[in-house]
């Protein structure tokens, strides 16, 4: 079983959510949380791409950069984030330049589409795939650092098509926990096709309910608190899935 660093060493949103957890450490999305989580033992990093007017893809989760302050005024600085080590939000390219060449990429494609359009115009599709392939193309071939995407928007998915990659390479299907626990046949179906599951979500940052999943065949988790998971687990690589029983 794998696991993965949710925005590095996890999102900083975190901190707010959970009552009474101490202040995050590292940004979200950055280069020095990245290389934290690599060290921590995660196998690989998810983060959030998008890609700018100007066609420069940036590691960047949210949709903008305006927020209200506690007056009810919109601010159009950039938001201070409550970690205590902080770091620059990088690009793509720099990402690959600063974290480590063993370190797995999820890289998820987020996209800016309005709730109130119901498909993406194809156009802003090719806009974003385009400019984000070029860049993974271009080291792809010289490095043998393992790589998925992923994302939220159906159009984004049947638009990224890998012939880059060897035939080795088996594709992967990330699913939210409360998927699992509902839909338990459709992690042996998966499997069966030869796809590796993966969960995500905030209940990975409990050990039994990952020691739960890893009952049910789940390959990997992305999680938030990685070095507690880790602590719990062993290193990233010591758990191997159960095989699929023969019906």
């Amino acid at each position: 079983m794998v696991f993965g660093g949710h925005r590095g060493m996890g999102e900083n949103l975190l901190a707010a959510t959970q009552r009474g957890r101490p202040l995050m450490r590292y940004r979200e999305n950055t280069i020095r949380s990245f290389n934290t989580a690599a060290a921590a033992g995660a196998s690989f990093v998810e983060f959030d791409v998008q890609v700018t007017g100007d066609g420069i893809p940036v590691i960047w989760h949210d949709d903008s950069r305006v927020f209200n302050s506690a007056e009810g005024k919109r601010m159009s600085h950039a938001m201070r984030w409550a970690v205590s080590e902080d770091d620059e939000l990088p690009t793509l390219a720099e990402v690959f330049q600063g974290v480590e060449p063993s370190v797995g990429f999820d890289i998820e494609v987020k996209m800016a589409t309005p709730p109130d359009v119901p498909v993406t115009p194809a156009h802003e599709v090719d806009r974003m795939v385009d400019a984000i392939l070029d860049q993974v193309q271009a080291v792809a071939t010289h490095s043998s650092r393992p790589i998925v995407f992923s994302s939220f928007d159906p159009e984004i998915c049947r638009q990224i098509a890998l012939p880059w990659l060897p035939p080795s390479e088996q594709p992967s299907c990330a699913l939210p926990i409360h998927y699992k626990i509902q839909q338990q046949p459709a992690i042996a179906a998966a499997r069966s096709k030869g796809l590796k599951v993966l969960t995500y979500g905030l209940q990975n940052n409990e050990p039994d309910w990952v020691r739960y999943q890893y009952t049910l065949g789940i390959q990997g988790a992305i999680v938030d608190d990685v070095a507690g998971i880790i602590s719990a687990f062993g290193r990233a690589s010591s758990l191997q899935a159960p095989a699929l029983e023969e019906e």
